[in-house]
């Protein structure tokens, strides 16, 4: 499966695989999940994906390692 960087633009050949860097995160707050009167999950807080990329490996790369 091919792929188009969405760093870069370049179209990737078909069989590589895309690295997936995340952009963005947000805090969430997770309500309480009940079954009737039984408690399933007591919810808390916690973070998710705001926004990703799916990128090439020389994108990807940290600038300090390319070199």
């Amino acid at each position: 499966m091919s792929f188009r960087c969405e760093l870069c633009n370049r179209a990737m050949p078909a069989g590589t695989s895309p690295v997936v860097l995340i952009l963005e995160r947000r805090q969430k707050n997770y309500p309480e999940r009940t079954n009737g009167k039984k408690v399933i999950d007591r919810g808390g807080r916690g973070w998710e994906i705001a926004k990703e990329a799916k990128a090439c490996k020389k994108c990807a790369t940290p600038k300090s390692e390319a070199q």
